[in-house]
């Protein structure tokens, strides 16, 4: 949120925590004090930076103020967490808890690109796969090109496959899914 970079042990557990096997997740209904920091540490931070980004910076800020106001030195369930975040962010977040929070796993991405050249400059068309399970989550999308790297937000809704079309003076050299590493998936290789 402040422009920091992530921490290297976030990245470690987080890359630890992708290549575990599937069915090795403890689901969080079951954490205990034993639980793997792969698990620990390279899933739920990864789960509240989703929520940062995609209720924005005020709002989870808004939200955080408010837990740490309701429950002072006390414990809240995972509902009174959601509700208080959905209160500050004014966004329904079932689908953070029942997605993030309730199911085990991340997101499988793939991407389809198609360019075109136009009057103006090329029309590029992304198609963002989901290979697995499906997920709603904010993604970011990095179009690389002789300008730099443009990096534009989109919302991906929990289907199979979602297109994106983006204009461009430049021709698009790269397109990169989650440019900054933020995301917690396991993304194909760029194209």
């Amino acid at each position: 949120a402040r422009g920091k970079p992530i921490p290297g042990i976030f990245e470690r557990f987080r890359a630890e925590y992708l290549a575990m096997p599937p069915g090795d997740e403890v689901p969080l209904a079951e954490l205990r004090g034993s639980t793997p920091q792969r698990i620990v540490h390279g899933r739920y931070p990864w789960l509240m930076h989703l929520l940062r980004f995609a209720v924005g910076d005020a709002a989870f800020r808004q939200g955080v103020a408010r837990l740490t106001e309701r429950y002072r030195f006390g414990t809240f369930s995972l509902d009174e967490l959601v509700a208080t975040f959905a209160e500050a962010s004014g966004r329904s977040l079932v689908w953070w808890r029942d997605e993030w929070l309730l199911r085990p796993g991340v997101p499988e991405l793939a991407l389809e690109l198609a360019t075109s050249p136009q009057a103006n400059g090329h029309r590029v068309q992304i198609t963002v796969r989901q290979l697995g399970v499906l997920y709603q989550l904010p993604l970011e999308i990095g179009l690389e090109s002789a300008a730099g790297m443009r990096i534009e937000r989109v919302e991906l809704p929990a289907a199979a496959a979602t297109t994106f079309t983006f204009d461009s003076a430049e021709p698009v050299a790269r397109v990169v899914l989650d440019p900054r590493r933020w995301l917690l998936a396991r993304l194909a290789a760029p194209v």
